[in-house]
C-alpha cells in the first residue's frame, strides 16, 4: 500500500469506492435536466471532490445549478474534510497515514501492511516430576511476511471497541473483520500493553510422519502437582515499548531489537482462558519472520 493523503485515505478507506462526484458532474446533471431529487442524492451517496471557492459557487451558479443543490455541495465537502481532520486525529501515523481498519501494521519502504491472524492449536506433553506442559503450534516453519528488522509496527485500535481480538476465537460468524470483537462478554483489548510478543521456536512435528515437516511453537503453560499456569513461558517473550501517537494508534519499538527467527503477538486475554488448553480451542495470533 502505497503512503496517501489524509482525505484520499479516507475516501479508499471509508467509502471503499473509486469515483468521486465533482462540480463538473453537477453541471452535466443540471444541464442534462436530471431532477433535482436525483442530483441531490448522488452528491448525499457519493464521495465528494468538489470545489467551493467563491469564484467556483458562481460559476456553478451561472450554470443554472439550484441553490439547494449548490447548499449541499457546500455541506458535504465541509462534512467530508472535517471529517478526514478527525480521522487524522484518531487513527494516524503522526503524519499523512490514516489505518483504514483496527488491526496491527507492519510498516517498510513508507508502505503500510495489517498482519493477517493466524491459528494456534494445542498439545500436552509430559515433562519432568509429573509435569504436564501444554504447547502452542503454529502449522509451518514460517510466517506469511517476512520483515527486516529495522520495520516499524503500529497498532490501532477499533475507534467503538478499541480491539484487536477476541477471547472467543471459535465464534466467527458474520464477522466484517476479523480482529474485531465477537462477543459483549469477551474482553475487551485497549492497549497494546494487553498483548505479548513471542519468539518461537521451530521444531519437526510428531505429525509428520517422517515427511520433515516442521511448526513454530511455544510452552503456553503447565499443570504441576495439581496446580495450573496459563502463563507463557518467560523465555519465549521478547520486550517491547509503545507509545500512543492518535487516540486509536500506538507505534511498537523493540528496545533490545528483533533478531531472526519467527515471532508472534498474542492477545493476552486469550491466553487465561483454562477452555482453550484443555479442550484444544484455537486463538488467533498475528504471526511474521524476521530475516
Amino acid at each position: 500500500m502505497r503512503k496517501f493523503p489524509i482525505y484520499f485515505l479516507l475516501f479508499i478507506g471509508v467509502n471503499f469506492s473509486f469515483a468521486q462526484i465533482t462540480n463538473v458532474d453537477v453541471i452535466k446533471m443540471s444541464k442534462a435536466g436530471l431532477s433535482q431529487d436525483v442530483i441531490l442524492s448522488k452528491i448525499s451517496t457519493e464521495p465528494p471532490n468538489f470545489k467551493t471557492d467563491i469564484d467556483d459557487l458562481i460559476f456553478l451558479k451561472s450554470s443554472k445549478v439550484a441553490d439547494t443543490v449548490i447548499n449541499l455541495i457546500v455541506f458535504r465537502q465541509k462534512s467530508f474534510k472535517n471529517s478526514a481532520s478527525d480521522l487524522s486525529k484518531k487513527n494516524s501515523d503522526g503524519g499523512t497515514f490514516i489505518f483504514p481498519n483496527s488491526g496491527i501494521y507492519f510498516k517498510e519502504n513508507d508502505n503500510y501492511t495489517s498482519l493477517d491472524p493466524t491459528l494456534v492449536s494445542f498439545s500436552t506433553q509430559r515433562g519432568i516430576y509429573l509435569t504436564s506442559i501444554y504447547i502452542g503450534q503454529i502449522e509451518g516453519s514460517k510466517a506469511n511476511y517476512v520483515l527486516n528488522n529495522n520495520s516499524e509496527f503500529y497498532f490501532n485500535f477499533d475507534e467503538s471497541k478499541k480491539s484487536l481480538n477476541s477471547a472467543n476465537p471459535n465464534d466467527v460468524g458474520n464477522q466484517s473483520n476479523y480482529l474485531s470483537l465477537l462477543s459483549s462478554l469477551n474482553s475487551q483489548a485497549i492497549s497494546p500493553n494487553e498483548f505479548k510478543l513471542i519468539k518461537l521456536d521451530v521444531k519437526k512435528s510428531l505429525m509428520g510422519l517422517g515427511k520433515n515437516k516442521e511448526q513454530r511453537e511455544y510452552i503456553a503453560g503447565k499443570i504441576n502437582a495439581g496446580k495450573t499456569d496459563l502463563s507463557i513461558d518467560s523465555r519465549y517473550l521478547v520486550n517491547f515499548k509503545y507509545k500512543k501517537i492518535s487516540e486509536n494508534t500506538y507505534k511498537i519499538n523493540f528496545p533490545d531489537g528483533l533478531v531472526p527467527g519467527q515471532y508472534c503477538f498474542v492477545y493476552s486475554g486469550n491466553t487465561q482462558s483454562a477452555n482453550n488448553l484443555y479442550n484444544g480451542n484455537k486463538i488467533k495470533v498475528f504471526d511474521f519472520s524476521v530475516e
